[in-house]
């Protein structure tokens, strides 16, 4: 890049702060979609120097800005903030095990999913099916745990169905009480490790 670091244009999260524009290779910039946190590049440029190394097998971006950003989909997004690594990790749940984020914070215009009317729309993590014995990851769940799900269980990695994910406060539930695809600094639970497995051994990302 011929500047460090990354646009930061006039965004609604953060009124009256400093725009900066800068020079860089993959026109990294934040506030993507109005979300001050969502830090993105262009993403035929990283693929087109990519091309210089084809046996890659996923792609991972390291922007040189301290500001916390992230963000995850064909490619994996991360600022140098100290929490770097745990970012990278949560947008490689995204990028390579296509899980959903477990958060409630609205997205604006972001695509709708459900199992309801189509089993499997929704993301491995996520679902809008309540009834037990057809929730996919019912198989994860011990019997005693209530569907849904309201409070915390003795393991922090368990499943159950607790309410809240994906930009919604209710009608979507999630998988894990508490874990990195809802907040920065906990674990991978049950569904989303069994998830990065199958995506491992399963066929449509490349040739492991």
């Amino acid at each position: 890049s011929n500047e460090s670091g990354a646009d930061k244009p006039t965004c609604a999260e953060t009124p009256g702060s400093t725009v900066v524009m800068v020079d860089t290779a993959f026109d990294a910039t934040f506030c993507t979609n109005g979300i001050r946190r969502l830090i993105t590049v262009n993403n035929a440029k990283v693929f087109a120097v990519a091309g210089n190394v084809p046996d890659w097998d996923k792609i991972l971006v390291l922007v040189n800005d301290t500001e916390y950003g992230g963000s995850g989909g064909s490619l994996g997004v991360s600022t140098t903030h100290s929490a770097a690594v745990q970012i990278m990790q949560h947008e490689f749940g995204h990028t390579f095990t296509l899980l959903a984020d477990e958060y409630e914070t609205a997205y604006p215009g972001y695509p709708s999913c459900s199992d309801l009317t189509a089993p499997g729309n929704c993301q491995a993590n996520v679902t809008d099916q309540t009834n037990r014995a057809s929730l996919k990851w019912s198989g994860w769940v011990d019997p005693a745990t209530p569907i849904p799900t309201t409070a915390a269980l003795a393991d922090p990695l368990a499943a159950g169905l607790w309410q809240g994910a994906r930009y919604q406060t209710s009608g979507m539930y999630r998988q894990c009480y508490n874990g990195i695809m809802r907040a920065l600094g906990r674990p991978f639970c049950r569904v989303d490790s069994e998830s990065f497995v199958k995506r491992l051994y399963g066929p449509g990302w490349g040739v492991p």
